[in-house]
């Protein structure tokens, strides 16, 4: 990765709470290029944070379960 991203990853990491949501919101957008894939992919972190305020379902340390992933992908 660019020393530019590492730059604007470290910008974003120090938003407040609010800024960040909104410009994941604009990354998702863009990403998704289309008001459909976002939509559903609202519906989906919706239904998702319901169930986990309802305790149907637990919450995970980020950074463990990307640790899990990177190390089954990798093969480490």
């Amino acid at each position: 990765m660019s020393h530019n991203f590492e730059e604007v990853l470290s910008e974003a990491l120090a938003l407040d709470r609010e800024s960040k949501v909104e410009l994941a919101e604009r990354l998702a957008i863009d990403l998704a290029n289309s008001d459909k894939h976002l939509s559903a992919w609202v519906q989906e972190s919706n239904r998702r944070f319901d169930a986990y305020k309802r305790g149907k379902i637990e919450s995970h340390d980020a950074k463990e379960v990307l640790a899990r992933i990177r190390a089954s992908v990798l093969g480490k």
